[in-house]
């Protein structure tokens, strides 16, 4: 209660502070973050140096340590990137949420596993390294399960309550991939980007009664994935089709639920037909139209620029699909089935570079 009043006194004090322009913003403290559509723009110079709004997270260091309780190192920071006090004490506006998630995607397969059966971590420890740096210790000990050459996600979402400033909440999402033994490059679920999904929604925000809003489709999928321990049709596949399809799901009516697209015009949400630095071989929004009941379809392919390479259907050393070096793109004959991998690898050296694996759609032909 005393916390509370010497905030809330801080802060009139603030307000009542001589200010050159009270419908102004200071760069140093927010870098320009926000603009003339946030209530945030109008505080004045001292508010907002005070209070310093927002909530930005950054992962420092992943570790798995021989008690197999994973630990991760991070920094809270306001949009200026000055440190953030977790309890609210010496910065306002605690971190009155924090969760941590970790799932994996067993090798083979391409959908994430809620690693030792949770969805977030609960009941770790929290130790504070410096201003805004902490360090938290899972409480979940990695079982059997535990596969140190997967492709790992660890997911942070926090959320600072400035409420009693009138702010209301702030939060942020951030996403690690990471393959623990280092033997390779991590290879993570990339069907849809938020990226795309803010073209509708502008920006995504869902959950906000439970702890949210979750703001980034990579935390969508932490929880919603086939291994998610209740129902089903709450997967994201199957949620997200539903939903924009306004179907139903999990006895959910999602009828009323209007899209500004064709449902069939699969492009629309899958924009992962890019080739990366990290993954230079794609396939259009790595999907394959199916239009009968072949099974079959037609990929196109396109990759970055690269030395020379080869690209092998199935593994490193399988049928020779295209070879050369710099840019392009490659359609192939109707013979590409759900599962088909394309392997690129490194004509030189051999080394594969990447693994594609696309799937099969038939809602392009509904």
């Amino acid at each position: 209660m005393r916390m509370k009043l010497f905030w809330s006194l801080m802060v009139s004090l603030a307000c009542i502070c001589p200010a050159t322009n009270v419908l102004a913003k200071s760069d140093a403290v927010d870098n320009g973050y926000y603009t003339t559509k946030d209530k945030e723009f109008y505080l004045t110079p001292e508010q907002l140096l005070f209070i310093r709004p927002g909530l930005d997270i950054e992962i420092l260091d992943v570790m798995i340590p021989a008690d197999m309780q994973l630990e991760v190192t991070y920094k809270l920071t306001d949009p200026a990137g000055l440190p953030l006090d977790y309890d609210g004490i010496y910065t306002p506006g605690e971190i009155d949420i924090m969760r941590y998630s970790l799932t994996y995607i067993p090798q083979g397969e391409e959908q994430k596993v809620i690693l030792a059966g949770f969805l977030y971590d609960t009941g770790g420890t929290l130790n504070r390294l410096e201003d805004g740096v902490y360090l938290y210790k899972f409480a979940t000990v990695l079982g059997d399960n535990f596969d140190p050459d997967a492709t790992h996600t660890l997911g942070l979402h926090g959320r600072r309550n400035l409420s009693e400033f009138d702010m209301g909440n702030y939060v942020d999402d951030v996403i690690y991939n990471f393959v623990p033994s280092g033997a390779s490059a991590p290879m993570p679920r990339d069907v849809v980007t938020t990226e795309t999904c803010n073209r509708c929604h502008d920006p995504l925000g869902m959950h906000s009664g439970y702890g949210g809003p979750w703001v980034e489709v990579e935390w969508c999928t932490q929880c919603h994935n086939p291994s998610l321990p209740f129902d089903e049709d709450f997967g994201f596949d199957r949620l997200i089709h539903s939903v924009h399809s306004a179907g139903e799901a999990g006895g959910v009516d999602f009828s009323e639920v209007t899209y500004p697209a064709n449902i069939s015009d699969c492009q629309v949400c899958h924009t992962g037909g890019t080739p990366t630095k990290n993954f230079p071989l794609a396939a259009d929004s790595d999907m394959v139209e199916v239009c009968d009941m072949s099974g079959l379809g037609v990929a196109n392919l396109t990759w970055g620029d690269l030395d020379a390479f080869e690209i092998h259907v199935g593994t490193a050393d399988g049928p020779l699909f295209v070879s050369g070096s710099g840019e392009g793109s490659a359609m192939t004959g109707k013979w590409v089935a759900d599962g088909t991998v394309f392997v690129l690898v490194d004509k030189e050296s051999g080394d594969t570079i990447q693994a594609l694996r696309v799937n099969a759609t038939t809602l392009g032909c509904v």
